[in-house]
């Protein structure tokens, strides 16, 4: 369920459950955080629902989150 400005709940994962950006295929894609496994992330994209494994610095906070735009 989502509700506000890009946050999914779900339980247990508390700040894991903002919407992030994950590097894939030379462009930074939409998606949640679902697993993490030190030092890396399962993120599923919003747009196709693939699941993607990524590493650490391949994922970021979705910047809208930030900026409010």
């Amino acid at each position: 369920m989502r509700s506000g400005r890009g946050r999914q709940m779900q339980e247990g994962l508390g700040f894991w459950s903002l919407m992030w950006s994950g590097y894939i295929n030379s462009a930074w894609r939409v998606g949640t955080i679902v697993k993490r496994v030190e030092p890396n992330y399962y993120v599923k994209m919003d747009g196709d629902g693939a699941e993607h494994h990524l590493t650490w610095y391949k994922v970021r906070i979705y910047f809208d989150l930030v900026t409010g735009k």
